[in-house]
């Protein structure tokens, strides 16, 4: 079931900016203030709660791998 929620979910967002755009809620600049809040706020939200909610593989941790020394 949570793999058919995921993708209705983004289907429901497009849908509505889809509805926001056809009965003109949003103005001609709107799309800027919408832009700078993905990016801004949005976007490195996400990136931090991935982060936080995926498992990471420790061993990777403090093992550098460098061009040079394999030469």
């Amino acid at each position: 079931m949570s793999s058919l929620i995921h993708p209705i979910t983004l289907l429901l967002i497009i849908f509505v900016g889809y509805g926001f755009k056809r009965t003109r809620i949003f103005g001609e600049n709107d799309y800027r203030v919408l832009q700078r809040v993905v990016f801004n706020l949005t976007l490195p939200a996400a990136i931090i709660v991935s982060f936080l909610n995926n498992p990471h593989d420790l061993s990777m941790r403090g093992s550098r791998c460098s061009a040079s020394s394999a030469a």
